[in-house]
């Protein structure tokens, strides 16, 4: 309780905090170039017939966005092969390492409570491939396993228009078998717009003044008109009130 009211205190501040920084509204439309350049991937081996986890570097991956003020809404497709140097196809050990890639695709949203810092989060579809050389022959043992999950990362400015960023991707719902996988990301993207809008004032919603119809005295002061309506009747006096009233009969008792 104590978690979900902290959040819901800091979205309120953030959003306040959003509208007062950008007064003048802007849109924009682009797209994003990027890179999962360090990954670690669990999946299933099975060649092993259990869960494993691999670190390594490369990937790519491209999308369209589209930005209003502090929100960002965006659509991502990437590629990632795992390789354990960051250049180059080197593989340490033996020849049976396997071979571990993604190819998947984000919908996500981008929101920036703060300047050079945002927010994100989505829903993704991934397939992940695994590939085991097996011993000394050209046979391959090929798996796949598609899933849909979420995506949540946090992004920061390293230069304009250049972010970095993590990301985590947890398999919610497995679409090949029961195994649910993950992927963490740390990523360098860039964002290259190709249509702006021009700044313009944001259209604030304001109550209309209240109109007070006056009305010029023989002085020259200026006071409310008064709403005509019926004359009222003057209120009746005390005498007229006492001739009014209604004669008391009194009966003498026998």
């Amino acid at each position: 309780m104590k978690f979900i009211l902290s959040l819901w205190l800091f979205l309120t501040v953030s959003i306040a905090h959003a509208q007062n920084r950008f007064s003048l509204e802007q849109k924009e439309i682009g797209m994003s170039i990027y890179v999962p350049w360090l990954n670690n991937i669990r999946y299933f081996d099975y060649y092993y017939k259990k869960p494993e986890a691999l670190t390594g570097f490369n990937g790519l991956g491209a999308g369209v966005f589209y930005r209003v003020n502090a929100f960002k809404y965006s659509l991502n497709a990437s590629l990632i092969q795992i390789q354990l140097a960051p250049w180059g196809n080197y593989a340490a050990g033996t020849t049976r390492e396997p071979i571990v890639k993604t190819m998947g695709i984000d919908a996500m949203v981008h929101y920036a409570p703060i300047d050079h810092l945002q927010l994100v989060g989505g829903i993704n579809y991934y397939n992940l491939h695994f590939r085991q050389p097996l011993n000394y022959e050209k046979i391959v043992l090929k798996e796949s396993d598609a899933s849909l999950g979420l995506t949540f990362g946090i992004e920061g400015r390293l230069a304009d228009p250049v972010n970095f960023g993590l990301f985590y991707r947890p398999a919610i719902i497995g679409l090949d078998n029961r195994f649910r996988s993950y992927s963490i990301s740390f990523e360098l993207r860039a964002d290259l717009a190709f249509w702006k809008s021009p700044r313009k004032a944001r259209p604030f919603r304001t109550t209309p003044p209240r109109v007070i119809p006056t009305t010029t005295t023989p002085g020259g002061r200026r006071v409310p008109l008064k709403r005509s309506g019926p004359p009222k009747s003057p209120r009746p006096t005390k005498e007229q009130s006492e001739k009014n009233l209604p004669l008391r009969v009194i009966v003498p008792q026998s």
